[in-house]
């Protein structure tokens, strides 16, 4: 896993984010991230509404955030089906566990569940 501060920039849905994320030493790069470990339900279909509440619940923490930074632990580097980073966000540098994690807070609130082993 690796550690990360970033800046949301958009909320794509209740489990997607696309972040700048800082690498060091003034090098930011620009990258969808899939959180890691939930499932949200989808913005279309029969899902449609509930996927509109779990995004804008999302938005609605992330942007509470002061100074919008957030911090992402990834996971091992790797990719999901769709070539995005898997990840744990966190609001403080100070973190040691999913359980503290936004992502955590989303199944905790209702807006998504816990994602089934084969997918993690």
């Amino acid at each position: 896993m690796y550690n990360y501060s970033a800046k949301v920039i958009k909320v794509i849905n209740g489990d997607t984010v696309e972040l700048l994320i800082n690498l060091g030493r003034n090098i930011f790069i620009k990258e969808t991230i899939r959180l890691y470990g939930i499932n949200a339900p989808e913005k279309k279909g029969l899902t449609h509404e509930a996927g509109v509440k779990s995004m804008m619940y999302l938005d609605k923490i992330l942007s509470t955030i002061i100074g919008g930074k957030i911090y992402i632990q990834t996971i091992k580097d790797q990719n999901d089906k769709y070539g995005r980073l898997l990840g744990i966000l966190h609001y403080s540098e100070f973190y040691n566990s999913f359980e503290n994690s936004i992502n955590q807070q989303m199944i905790t609130d209702g807006y998504a569940i816990a994602a089934p082993a084969s997918w993690k």
